[in-house]
């Protein structure tokens, strides 16, 4: 009889409908959410400290999502809900910048993020950026060049002809290059309508820089091998390290720079050149 009971009861349970329970999750961290995706970067870091750049993130995704952006102190922010940042006032660091979400409730506080990096600027100082003629002296008619030019609003330029090719500088005040030997170097752009004038091989002049008001004294000295400086028609850049000059005659004062001269030998039978110099400077070196 108990038996014919418990199989009456089994029967009338398995016969009840089955109710089951769905559980609806929220967003997890590892799921992706379409309205919650906001994958953005900032292109062209490292800046350096200075820089005239107001930047604003580039997106993958997301980019209409709202947010608002922040940093660590030092990075300057125009508009932290467009994430624009202006570089030249900002102070060297690197910054992780954060987009939090905000207006999406479900997205559970969801941030983003990206890196912006700016670097120390290079200690530099003008020895002459080539705006006048006062102080110079060529081996030709020398004039300045509005049109033709690296920085600023002139290059001075001379028509020179063959034999040998002269410009040199002397400073109304002495210039401080606030480096030494180790750390130093000199930079110019050097302007040739013609590089094929010049040998290649051999030692065609010099470049120098002294602290004694002239030439072959307190000098510093790079020797002009046309094939090492790869010179080309047109402008060409010239950088050359304190520590990989020659001296001449006493100690160089790198407190006191005050003449500079470029000298070449041509080949024997060429014809005339248009020679030019533009942006002289002393930096440190990179």
């Amino acid at each position: 009889m108990i038996n014919s009971k418990n199989k009456i009861i089994r029967y009338i349970l398995l016969s009840l409908p089955v109710i089951s329970l769905i559980t609806l999750s929220s967003c997890k961290e590892n799921e992706p959410i379409t309205y919650c995706d906001s994958q953005f970067q900032y292109e062209g870091s490292p800046f350096k400290q200075g820089d005239d750049v107001i930047l604003n993130p580039t997106y993958n995704s997301g980019e209409d999502v709202d947010g608002e952006f922040s940093s660590t102190s030092g990075l300057v922010f125009l508009d932290r809900k467009k994430g624009t940042v202006d570089i030249g006032s900002s102070v060297p660091g690197v910054y992780v910048v954060r987009k939090s979400m905000l207006n999406n409730p479900n997205c559970g506080g969801r941030i983003q993020f990206a890196e912006i990096s700016i670097v120390p600027a290079v200690n530099s100082t003008v020895f002459n950026a080539a705006e006048s003629l006062t102080g110079w002296n060529a081996s030709g008619a020398a004039y300045l060049d509005s049109e033709d030019k690296k920085e600023g609003a002139n290059s001075i330029k001379a028509d020179v002809n063959p034999g040998i090719i002269i410009l040199n500088h002397a400073t109304s005040a002495p210039v401080n290059s606030k480096l030494t030997m180790n750390t130093g170097e000199f930079r110019l752009w050097l302007y040739l309508s013609d590089a094929d004038i010049l040998d290649t091989g051999s030692e065609v002049g010099q470049i120098e820089l002294s602290s004694s008001g002239g030439p072959d004294n307190q000098e510093l000295t790079w020797g002009i091998v046309a094939e090492n400086f790869n010179f080309k028609q047109g402008w060409n850049e010239i950088i050359l390290k304190f520590k990989d000059a020659r001296i001449s005659g006493e100690h160089v004062n790198l407190e006191a720079l005050n003449f500079f001269r470029i000298y070449m030998f041509t080949k024997a039978g060429t014809g005339p050149i248009t020679v030019g110099l533009d942006d002289l400077k002393i930096q440190e070196s990179e």
